[in-house]
């Protein structure tokens, strides 16, 4: 049998930074060493990352909105590539100058035709939103078109085409010809939806929504199962959603934990591949227990990720702290818990503030996901406080090595010596079980003799390895009585007495 081994050694390579760890009662231990912090965006006072992939050459792909000064007057789209480092290689604003923007602004990286895919709103929110297929090569846009207006789009690949799930109101899933930007098909997931992530592999598609859990083959849009979210968190708030090699579905959302909506909880959610729920489990962000008083705690998802062997499930998110005097803590902490993939128990909780900037709000903005190597790669922001912060926020990605390490359960210590245990019960009628130990392989006859010294049956007789043995003596064809059983090694010989009674 193995159990899973993590070893945690969390090294934070930013000063001033206030780390807290979770407890657990498992035995397994996480190791996550942070090895590098590096600054990302558009170069804008106020720049919102929302999505992060990898990119061309080692590079990273960011999207998101730029925004050139403090007073926050308005926003554009933003898109670019970064360096390992954080330098710029190349970004692209877009868009109308707006107030209002769009938060479901998501960037989608294609490594195989070295595209890049951006939704996003243009201008305020009741104007369209467009879709864009950018060259990240050549720095172009390839094709641009118009959906409609007020609505929120959500990312994927399928097949070198592009897959688009509009939430709100008559949620539909829209697959997309890479080539030209025009719909090939679509089917609808009824009614309205929020939340914002999907996933495939092969011909299925896994939608993750704050009214259900679902799964469609691909591109007939036929619904294999759907799982209401109505019976673990109703409602839920904030939901996201990943799979395994296997195809199992891991969902994290936050949900009002009490009827009077006090207190925002955690939940996480496993699926077969056939829809079957496997483990459910519930959790507070920052301090287990309810208030005395109504107070909101601000437990957020805003991500989730699997590591590639599919032994953690990895939940990021936000949440408020309690400060010296027992009160909340008006700032927001960034947040990730670790759970195991086998039952949903917590490895690992940590929250931070980032000190850097004085009265920072710290968020983990749609999560992360781990890279080839197997490393976790974070995207986070630090934010001021107030309408208008007099220190420019700071969007980051945070890098991770994880080690992860299946250690051998010991197995059973071997016996040190020849034994033949008391039979047991005793008396016994009919039955009654005989153990032995050997402590190394050896020639082993185990016979039963009445008072007269007559065989009555043997029970075992051959070549045996080391430890515990176990045999049945099944008396029914026999007189009540006192019998003997023999073990016989090239060793030793042990005897014991036995009472049949009937």
């Amino acid at each position: 049998m193995k159990t899973i081994r993590i070893t945690i050694a969390m090294l934070f390579l930013f000063v001033g930074s206030r780390i807290a760890f979770g407890q657990s009662s498992r035995t397994e231990q996480i190791s996550l060493a942070a090895v590098s912090r590096i600054p990302v965006g558009f170069g804008g006072f106020n720049d919102f990352v929302f999505s992060v992939s990898p990119g061309p050459l080692g590079s990273w792909v960011i999207g998101g909105l730029w925004a050139p000064d403090s007073n926050r007057a308005y926003y554009k789209a933003g898109v670019a590539t970064v360096s390992q480092s954080g330098q710029t290689i190349w970004q692209d604003e877009w868009g109308a100058d707006t107030v209002s923007a769009s938060i479901q602004n998501q960037t989608v990286y294609d490594s195989t035709n070295h595209c890049i895919y951006q939704a996003t709103f243009e201008g305020v929110m009741s104007a369209p939103v467009y879709i864009r297929k950018i060259d990240a090569i050549n720095n172009k846009t390839i094709w641009q078109i118009q959906r409609e207006n007020n609505a929120s789009y959500f990312l994927r690949l399928w097949k070198g085409d592009l897959l688009a799930m509009r939430i709100g109101p008559n949620a539909t899933v829209f697959l997309i010809d890479s080539a030209n930007g025009a719909v090939q098909d679509s089917f609808q997931l009824g009614g309205f939806v929020s939340g914002k992530d999907m996933r495939v592999r092969g011909d299925s598609l896994w939608v993750f929504t704050n009214q259900f859990t679902a799964k469609y083959l691909l591109p007939s849009g036929q619904l294999l199962w759907q799982k209401s979210m109505s019976p673990f968190a109703n409602p839920a708030l904030s939901t996201y959603g990943t799979i395994d090699r296997d195809g199992c579905a891991y969902v994290a959302t936050s949900y009002w934990f009490d009827p009077n909506r006090c207190l925002i909880s955690f939940l996480a959610l496993k699926y077969a591949n056939n829809g079957d729920l496997l483990w459910s489990h519930r959790w507070f962000g920052w301090q287990d227990t309810t208030m005395a008083s109504c107070q909101n705690l601000n437990n957020w998802v805003y991500g989730v990720a699997i590591d590639n062997s599919a032994k953690i499930f990895v939940v990021f998110g936000g949440v408020q702290q309690y400060g010296s005097s027992g009160q909340v803590d008006n700032r927001q902490s960034a947040y990730m818990a670790i759970l195991s993939t086998k039952d949903g128990d917590t490895l690992s909780t940590s929250a931070w503030n980032d000190d850097q900037l004085p009265g920072a709000l710290t968020y983990i903005w749609n999560g992360g996901f781990f890279n080839q190597t197997n490393q976790l790669v974070m995207l986070g922001l630090s934010a001021t406080a107030g309408a208008v912060p007099q220190e420019p926020q700071e969007n980051y990605l945070k890098i991770f090595n994880v080690d992860i390490i299946d250690a051998v359960t010991p197995g059973p210590v071997l016996p040190t010596s020849f034994q033949l245990s008391q039979n047991y019960p005793n008396p016994f009628n009919p039955t009654t079980t005989i153990e032995y130990s050997l402590p190394q392989r050896t020639n082993v006859n185990l016979t039963v003799y009445n008072v007269l010294g007559e065989k009555v049956t043997t029970l075992a007789n051959g070549m045996e390895g080391p430890g515990q043995h176990q045999v049945i003596f099944d008396g029914s064809r026999f007189a009540s009585g006192t019998y003997l059983y023999v073990l016989q090694t090239d060793q030793t010989r042990i005897v014991k007495k036995m009472m049949l009674v009937k």
